[in-house]
């Protein structure tokens, strides 16, 4: 079962040179850029705020070629701010699109401009721009160092805004890292100055970010809360990216809470904006969050078209983290599917993206860039250099006194030399003989050791020659039941779950006994009780003559507690198991006697008329259930005789009896106990089939449900047709 589905789309918040836009209509903002009366610099605000109001964020392609219209005319008129303001936009709208490597070329044109006419704010606003495309190739080491360089400067010049912005993009680092204490405690300061100042835009994508946190820390109310707000205030806004964004998140919530109509409702929702505004990135994470959707559901070969589309867009915007989160869908389907060879080139590619996001020398340098300008403050390099200037002197001053005593010292190391030497030579003879000593004895504890094992290993092996001999053969079997089988699945090498087959030869008569029991544990004790029942079962029905089998179950419980009174500890589960007799007159089977300690008999024939007096109809129909005595085989508080159960068969009857391995294996999208409904809706869905193909079903859901997950239990299944 997989921990998560896919990683939740963050805010990478994005900031122009140029305080919060006022809501101007575009018309009127168009006309002063057309009105050459107008003085140039109001001509140049209003196509900014006509390309940031209107197309910025829902088409980036159409912002750009208005923001070089604003560059080129402020290049003509030479007005330096203008132009460092539309590179700016034109890097934000290159993000917007995937196309990082032309970001960083305007971003970086216009971060020389803003440094050389001194505008500081300038300066901050794209350093953060700079530091988000580092973390969206998951460079992390970069974007953090661009963050602190950014915030540092909008804390000298007092800019809540931007100190709110740098706030949040630190956040999205902590939050890719997995630090969501830290990354929780970033975007809470960064929405507190946000509701401050009323910026709604901000208060969008804050309240987007911790929801992320509160998701992924399991508290589902908080992160719908915060998603379902940043949703109405961004379509207030118009901003369609954000908006998209914590669709996005909103499906993955009801992913983990299993409602996938609505995850697939708000999925799709999200990738039509994506696609609209041309999110190539955000593409990806919705193709792929679809792919997982139905990997989930079952649905492999649509899962690997939705995550394949995803991958190639992924590598295509150079994103790291999308790369890796396609890459181990791509990686699950394809095993699911059998394509073992794609499955290991996805697991490779999916292994190399991880080990880049979640590298641990990241995450030193990202924790020492954090901090470096706190210390930067309190070094002075006049002190270095003084303390350097002492060190030489005192060097010097040593030296001096060194030559004088050296001859005198060389002449006692000598004779201190030769007493340690001889010191040592007689401390390492007696290390000798001990190690010696050490190593003799590490050698016989690991031969005993050894020898421990192999009679363990002994013991097992002999455990299941001893069961092999008491379960029936395939050959007995389909010889006496042809139209049969028998599903048995250890947990261990052997088994505290077997099966068991006898027959009767009569007059006019051939009475067929087989039984599907549980023992009291797994392994070795479990197959030691489950040689006793077997060995009892077979005394029951020949030496002492009984063929009724409500009368076996009793004569078998009383056996069992004979082999086990003289044990100290009693056996408080004993066996359970279902007992049937097939009582077959001239080929035909005329009755069926059943009796069961705790396991019931199910019948599937959905063509049958009637039920049994003693059976109780399934609640979806198609069959009907013969229900055991309460009590097992073994030690019981309160001992009851067992039930005779006898009816009649139809052509066409199919009987079901099953240990309890299968229901209570854990397995599925939630690590849940597979129960008897499941169980029961898919024997009604392969009953119809062969016995063969009806086994080989059933070891498929089984392995299907389990996946990973260890196996909780042994598992027997018999199934037998009329």
């Amino acid at each position: 079962m997989r921990l998560l589905i896919s990683i939740l789309l963050l805010f990478p918040l994005f900031t122009a040179a140029q305080s919060t836009l006022p809501e101007q209509k575009s018309d009127s903002l168009w006309q002063v850029w057309q009105d050459d009366s107008k003085p140039d610099t109001s001509r140049l605000k209003a196509i900014q705020k006509f390309t940031w109001n209107g197309y910025l964020f829902t088409q980036p392609d159409s912002a750009f070629y208005f923001a070089n219209l604003q560059y080129n005319f402020a290049k003509a008129k030479k007005l330096d701010k203008q132009m460092a303001i539309a590179l700016n936009t034109k890097g934000i709208s290159y993000v917007l699109r995937g196309k990082y490597s032309q970001a960083i070329q305007h971003f970086t044109e216009s971060l020389e401009i803003q440094k050389k006419i001194g505008d500081r704010k300038g300066v901050a606003d794209v350093l953060n721009n700079i530091g988000n495309i580092y973390n969206e190739q998951g460079d992390y080491v970069k974007a953090i160092d661009y963050y602190i360089k950014s915030l540092q400067v909008k804390e000298e010049i007092g800019d809540k805004k931007g100190i709110a912005t740098s706030h949040n993009n630190i956040g999205n680092i902590y939050n890719v890292q997995g630090d969501d204490d830290k990354a929780l405690e970033e975007y809470t300061q960064s929405l507190k100055i946000r509701e401050e100042i009323g910026d709604k835009k901000g208060i969008s994508a804050a309240s987007n970010n911790v929801g992320i946190i509160y998701a992924r820390k399991g508290d589902y109310d908080k992160a719908i809360e915060h998603y379902t707000r940043s949703i109405k205030i961004g379509e207030e806004i118009g901003d369609k990216k954000g908006v998209s964004s914590s669709l996005n998140n909103l499906a993955l919530i009801y992913v983990k809470q299993g409602d996938y109509k609505k995850a697939i409702e708000y999925n799709t929702e999200s990738l039509k904006i994506k696609e609209e505004i041309g999110d190539k990135k955000g593409i990806a994470t919705s193709l792929n969050n679809l792919g997982n959707i139905y990997q989930d559901l079952g649905n492999y070969k649509l899962a690997i078209d939705y995550s394949t589309n995803a991958l190639q867009l992924a590598k295509e915007v150079g994103s790291i983290i999308e790369t890796r989160n396609a890459a181990e869908s791509l990686w699950k389907a394809n095993k699911k599917l059998g394509d073992f060879q794609e499955s290991l080139k996805m697991h490779e590619l999916y292994i190399k993206m991880r080990d880049s996001v979640q590298s641990k020398e990241s995450e030193k340098e990202i924790i020492r860039q954090e901090y470096k300008y706190k210390y930067e403050k309190q070094a002075t390099a006049d002190s270095v250099a003084f303390a350097k200037q002492q060190e030489i002197k005192e060097v010097e001053i040593a030296k001096q006194q060194a030559e004088i005593k050296v001859r005198q010292n060389q002449q006692y190391a000598l004779f201190g030399g030769l007493f340690l030497l001889v010191i040592f030579a007689a401390f390492m003879y007696n290390r000798f003989r001990v190690t010696r000593k050490q190593k003799s004895i590490i050698e016989t504890q690991k031969e005993i050791v050894e020898e421990s094992h192999r009679e363990i290993k002994d013991s097992i092996t002999y455990a299941k020659r001893l069961q092999d001999a008491i379960l029936p053969s395939k050959t007995y079997i389909n010889e006496n039941l042809e139209n049969s089988f028998v599903f048995f699945k250890p947990k261990d090498v052997v088994s505290g779950d077997f099966y068991f087959m006898d027959v009767i030869e009569e007059k006019n008569k051939k009475l067929v006994y087989y039984v599907a029991a549980d023992c009291t544990g797994h392994g070795v004790p479990g197959a030691m009780v489950s040689i006793v029942g077997a060995n009892g079962l077979k005394r029951c029905i020949q030496e002492f003559g009984l063929r009724d089998p409500g009368r076996i179950l009793d004569r078998l419980a009383e056996l069992v507690t004979e082999n086990f009174a003289q044990s100290e500890e009693r056996i408080r589960d004993g066996m359970d198991l279902a007992l049937c007799c097939l009582e077959i007159e001239k080929g035909k089977t005329t009755k069926i006697h059943y009796a069961g300690a705790n396991n019931q008999l199910w019948v599937i024939n959905p063509n049958r008329k009637d039920i049994p007096v003693n059976g109780v109809s399934f609640k979806q129909g198609g069959g009907f259930e013969i229900k055991a005595n309460k009590q097992a085989i073994g030690y019981t508080e309160t001992i009851t005789p067992f039930d005779t159960h006898t009816f009649v068969p139809v052509q066409g009857d199919t009987l079901y009896a099953f240990s309890d391995g299968f229901v209570d294996q854990f397995g599925g999208v939630k690590g849940k106990k597979y129960k008897s409904p499941n169980f029961k809706k898919l024997l009604l869905s392969i009953y119809d089939k062969d016995m063969d193909t009806q086994k080989q079903m059933i070891n498929k859901e089984f392995e299907s449900w389990k996946a990973e997950l260890e196996q909780v239990d042994d598992v027997c299944v018999i199934g037998v047709r009329i």
